[in-house]
């Protein structure tokens, strides 16, 4: 009895010790393993979770969003493990908050909450980019920004899809449905493009194209189908074939298989047992109903399911997509096949000339650096150099009907209004402002770029918008002069709509320069403007 006493008083004091210990040093370990839990890993309380103290999140000289090397550590710049604060372990509760945590000036990088300063010169008085503005906009000055603070859905854009239409099998309820925020218009992981913008904003990538394809690719998508697969003789020196691709033609619309190409999949296929085609054996597993994909219509055509076969359908049978038998390079479009993969597709059955690939191209934005601004600024790159229909493309993803149909078609205006009649969108019919085109004697305009043929001064959207956001001290008057930042002419309306005109001034900024004759034939005209040179602002 006493024996059992004296353990238990024992035991109770062992107990109180490292109780007293946990409280001390929280989290509860011996002094002499200060390191064992270095990362406090369990440990937080409520308030803390979501913060990372001291702790170092990059490999010093590492990128944080792309280029991850074999011993990163940047994955802690965003994500907790163990104790995360919001969804996908972002270590804050939503998406725009983890990105403002950096990227509020408090690291000295790329802050994007900037005030518009009033002595700053260049891209300072935008907030620090004269292409996206700044989100540190206020309302005494007819504040607007792009909303990310996961209050609207996609679905929300002007000339987005607000009708709920349901298109490429599915889109609806995978992407319009979305939020928006941060992520919507930018990739953290890395990126094709300037500014790393999103290879495949709001799905446009995984969307069918239509026929604006053939024109300005307005709300057509960047997927396409039935493109010819053709397997070559062996690489000489080489143990693989080098395999060629043919572009289709889909819905009588030549189709555009240009690299880099989408990787990536929403859902897959479980194949609980074994399935053996023709002698070849496919074990049990999970397969990946890949979106940029392979198949043989000898045996399956994903483009035959009841739903459409999209890139969205819940009804493809992923087990018969090829593409774990190729080697492919997304980026470049090259593909190759071992000799015993080609082999295989010979035992399950597969006719050559019945191999196709269903093709999601990534959308690329390019633009030429500006020497005379460090790397490290905001906007370090040229305005007068953006891919004029890629970025025009990029808003269109979510803003779909506001890149109007038919501003490529050739020939005269009937012939042109017979191909693509005005006002045609997907979402809803009005007559909008044409923006793949150049613009009119746009020498006011700041913010322009090239067209494919590398002609310049090209109409973009953002030639009249910022990206982020705007406010009346920011913006300019129809002679490109910049408003007075403390006492500035402000827009009648309370959102400035993100402009960077104040009102409409950006309309007579181009249409007075213009050849447009209802202007010019005023003796207002030429008593103010053309007598004051204001034909040559």
């Amino acid at each position: 009895m006493k024996k059992l006493l004296f353990s238990s008083v024992l035991a109770a004091l062992l107990v109180m010790s490292f109780a007293g210990l946990a409280v001390a040093n929280n989290p509860a370990l011996p002094l002499a393993f200060p390191h064992i839990n270095s990362n406090d890993t369990g440990f937080f309380i409520v308030e803390q979770i979501g913060t990372f103290g001291s702790l170092v999140r990059a490999v010093p000289g590492q990128l944080v969003h792309s280029d991850f090397q074999l011993n990163t550590n940047s994955c802690a710049s965003c994500h907790m493990t163990h104790t995360a604060a919001g969804e996908n372990l972002l270590f804050q509760r939503t998406v725009t908050d983890t990105c403002f945590a950096c990227h509020d000036g408090t690291i000295g990088v790329l802050n994007v909450l900037a005030a518009p300063r009033s002595a700053a010169t260049g891209i300072e008085r935008f907030g620090g980019s004269e292409t996206a503005g700044t989100f540190g906009v206020t309302e005494e000055f007819n504040g607007s920004v792009h909303n990310v603070d996961g209050g609207v859905t996609l679905s929300g854009a002007p000339g987005g899809n607000r009708s709920a239409v349901t298109d490429s099998a599915g889109m609806l309820s995978t992407g319009w449905a979305g939020t928006f925020s941060c992520s919507s218009c930018h990739a953290p992981h890395g990126s094709y493009s300037i500014r790393l913008l999103h290879a495949n904003p709001n799905f446009l990538g995984w969307r069918d194209q239509n026929l604006a394809e053939a024109t300005n690719f307005a709300t057509g998508g960047l997927w396409n189908r039935g493109n010819t697969l053709t397997i070559g003789a062996v690489v000489s020196g080489e143990v693989y074939h080098s395999v060629s691709v043919t572009a289709g033609v889909y819905e009588g619309v030549n189709n555009n298989i240009t690299a880099p190409w989408l990787y990536g999949y929403l859902r897959g296929t479980t194949l609980a047992t074994p399935l053996t085609v023709g002698t070849y054996t496919f074990p049990a597993g999970r397969y990946n109903q890949h979106n940029t994909r392979i198949y043989a219509t000898n045996l399956y055509d994903p483009n035959s399911a009841a739903d459409g076969g999209g890139p969205f359908s819940t009804q493809v049978n992923a087990v018969y997509l090829l593409n774990s038998f190729f080697d492919i390079n997304y980026m470049t479009g090259v593909i190759s096949i071992t000799p015993g993969n080609r082999a295989s597709l010979t035992d399950m059955g597969v006719n050559e000339a019945n191999l196709r690939i269903d093709i999601g191209r990534a959308l690329v934005v390019t633009a030429s650096a500006n020497p005379g601004r460090p790397a490290l600024a905001l906007d370090h790159l040229n305005t007068e150099s953006y891919n004029q229909l890629n970025y025009n493309r990029f808003c269109a993803a979510c803003h779909a009907d506001y890149l109007p149909q038919g501003t490529g078609a050739t020939g005269n205006a009937a012939a042109r209004a017979a191909a693509m009649p005005g006002g045609y969108g997907t979402y809803s019919l009005a007559h909008r402002h044409t923006v793949n085109r150049a613009a009119t004697q746009g020498g006011t305009m700041t913010v322009t770029g090239l067209s494919a043929a590398g002609a310049g001064n090209q109409l973009l959207c953002v030639s009249c918008h910022f990206a982020h956001g705007a406010d009346s001290r920011m913006m300019r008057l129809a002679d490109a002069s910049l408003n007075d930042f403390t006492a500035p002419l402000e827009d009648v309306n309370p959102s400035s709509a993100l402009k960077r005109y104040v009102n409409q001034a950006v309309c007579w900024s181009c249409h007075a320069n213009s050849a447009a004759t209802v202007f010019k034939n005023t003796n207002y005209y030429w008593n103010n403007y053309a007598a004051n040179s204001g034909y040559n602002w």
